[in-house]
């Protein structure tokens, strides 16, 4: 003699309610797993640590540069902030004293001079 599991309606709805939210979930942690493996992680690492690089010799300047000095409140200067974005490098200034801010651009390598 075997035993037959019977199910009730409730039962079964329930089940693959579960099934196809577990597959739905199975294919967005795949999507996620193919995006971490096309980031270059390393590349976003280093372009940080010359932000920083820049960021220090610049701060380290006695006299600013009068081409960054603050248009606003003429006390600041205008810094770098650099933002990593999928679709590249950008940067904007900001002042440290009374906050006033550049619009965003695209970062080449050749800002700060």
């Amino acid at each position: 003699m075997s035993k037959s599991i019977k199910r009730g309606d409730k039962e079964y709805d329930q089940l693959a309610r579960l099934k196809h939210e577990n597959k739905k979930l199975k294919r967005q942690v795949k999507q996620l797993r193919k995006i971490i493996d096309k980031l270059d992680l390393d590349r976003y690492h280093d372009v940080k640590d010359l932000i920083d690089q820049l960021e220090k010799s610049e701060s380290s300047k006695s006299v600013p540069n009068d081409k960054w000095k603050c248009w606003d409140c003429v006390d600041g200067v205008l810094r770098m902030h650099p933002i990593m974005r999928p679709d590249g490098e950008f940067y904007f200034r900001m002042c440290d004293v009374c906050r006033k801010r550049t619009k965003l651009k695209r970062y080449n390598g050749k800002e700060g001079e």
